[in-house]
Parts: structure tokens; C-alpha cells; sequence
């Protein structure tokens, strides 16, 4: 929490914008929260996937990716560390630039 506040990262504790700390979810839960989340950071291989089966972007905090259809097909970027890939990945994603995942059914992406 230390550290939040010291980036300038609220933590509205639920109520209003900011970042909301729970407690953990059961698997079906956490896919609930990834098909509504508007931009999804993650250092998981299978979060990648899960992402761009539901068209949710998805910045990887990671340098490779063993997951690279999510590249390729999805909605996935890796930004590695670099605060800056970080913030510009989520400025193009919020700014609907970054593509959307390829539908599972068709092969297209959006």
C-alpha cells in the first residue's frame, strides 16, 4: 500500500476510481472480472490467453511471452518493466488503437 501511494495511485478501496484491493477470487470469479475489465496488466501466461479469448487487452509485464498466438491473434503487448511501454500500451489500449482479439469462430481480428 506503502509504495501505491508514493506512484500516486489511488486506492479508493472500492468506492470511486482508483485501484481496489481484494481479497483472492475462485477461477470463475476472476474470469468474470477479465471479460468486463477494460485493460487487463498480467505477468501470467494464462491470463494472456483468456484476455484474447474474450477481446480484452492485455499489457504483459513480461519481455517473451510461451504464449505467442496472444501477439499474434489477440489483444496482448509486452511492455516488459519499462514504466513508460506501461503507460503508453494503456493510453493507446484506453484510446480503442490497440486491436481487439481474433474471434475464435471466424480467424478475424477487429
Amino acid at each position: 500500500m506503502k509504495q501505491m501511494h508514493s506512484f500516486g495511485l489511488k486506492t479508493g478501496g472500492g468506492k470511486g476510481p482508483g485501484i481496489r484491493m481484494m481479497d483472492p477470487l475462485g477461477y470463475f470469479d476472476f474470469l468474470c472480472l477479465e471479460k468486463n475489465a477494460g485493460i487487463v496488466l498480467t505477468d501470467s501466461g494464462g491470463v494472456q490467453e483468456e484476455t484474447t479469448f474474450f477481446k480484452v487487452p492485455c499489457i504483459t509485464l513480461r519481455e517473451n511471452t510461451e504464449r505467442p498466438v496472444t501477439l499474434t491473434q489477440g489483444t496482448n503487448v509486452l511492455v516488459g518493466s519499462d514504466s513508460g511501454r506501461i503507460i503508453r500500451a494503456g493510453l493507446e489500449m484506453l484510446d480503442e488503437r490497440q486491436k481487439r482479439g481474433a474471434s475464435r469462430n471466424s480467424g478475424t481480428t477487429r
